[in-house]
């Protein structure tokens, strides 16, 4: 590094140029060994003869950093902007029928950018799969406590943690098979030897294998993953969903019912959401 920054100086000294050190910032990642006591000193590092500062989170390309390695800060950071995108659709389309709400949020509220990067087995994965199905919850205008089976059926969408890992297993497979030998070699190691390290891609290619009951990242594909969740749906969760289904349509007019009270169906919608 110190060799880098010195290239550096030398640009900016050739080409007039001013590097900023109250912009730059470093990040120290601890050596895990307590035997490598003389690596756990942070260095000094000079850009333009001025001392860079030395944080422990920093954002970088939309993705929160830090350096314990954590996932935590990044993962909140993306459920409380997935919380906002799910209000705007809610609060400027509120008066639309469910379904035209559903696919405004899917649109909208469905990038997920960066979790591609995340950590599966890291609790705060299920805090913002929470705030997913709370969002659907509001889309359908359902009980807040309505079984979380029912959301994805209902919404013709993969539950969260499903789609995530179809989008780990896409990524994963991209870096074993990447042109660059470095990437491919680093992904390599992450997946096939790295495990009983702290490697991200390995820890999530097995997560995934486990899941699905697979032997390699590879099996696990985009038309594997439905055919999976399809397989664990009951056919009595089917036809509740497909009740449910009617009566949301006839409680917003899409469907006509001479001998139900819309009371009667508001009670029956909360019986089988929460039964």
């Amino acid at each position: 590094m110190w060799s880098l920054l010195r290239l550096c100086d030398a640009f900016a000294s050739d080409f007039s140029v001013v590097f900023n050190a109250a912009k730059s910032k470093c990040l120290w990642r601890k050596a895990r060994s307590s035997c490598a006591s003389y690596c756990n000193k942070a260095p000094s590092f000079l850009i333009g003869g001025n001392v860079t500062e030395f944080v422990s989170s920093l954002p970088h390309l939309g993705h929160i950093l830090t350096t314990d390695m954590n996932d935590k800060s990044d993962i909140d950071q993306r459920k409380y902007a997935l919380c906002g995108q799910i209000d705007d659709v809610l609060c400027y389309f509120g008066k639309r029928q469910s379904i035209v709400k559903l696919q405004l949020m899917k649109i909208y509220c469905s990038s997920f950018y960066g979790s591609v990067l995340w950590d599966l087995s890291h609790p705060a994965i299920s805090a913002f799969c929470a705030a997913w199905r709370k969002g659907l919850r509001s889309v359908w205008g359902v009980p807040y406590c309505t079984h979380k089976s029912l959301l994805p059926v209902m919404s013709n969408y993969l539950p969260l943690l499903d789609e995530l890992c179809c989008r780990i297993a896409t990524f994963i497979k991209s870096c074993l098979e990447s042109d660059s030998p470095i990437v491919s070699a680093v992904a390599r190691y992450g997946v096939y030897y790295g495990r009983s390290m702290n490697s991200h891609l390995g820890r999530n290619a097995f997560f995934c294998c486990t899941r699905y009951a697979v032997t390699d990242v590879f099996s696990v594909t985009r038309l594997m993953i439905p055919r999976y969740v399809d397989s664990q749906i009951s056919t009595q969760l089917r036809a509740s969903v497909l009740s449910l289904l009617e009566l949301l349509f006839v409680r917003e007019g899409v469907f006509s019912c001479s001998f139900l009270s819309s009371s009667e169906s508001n009670q029956l919608v909360d019986f089988i959401c929460t039964a």
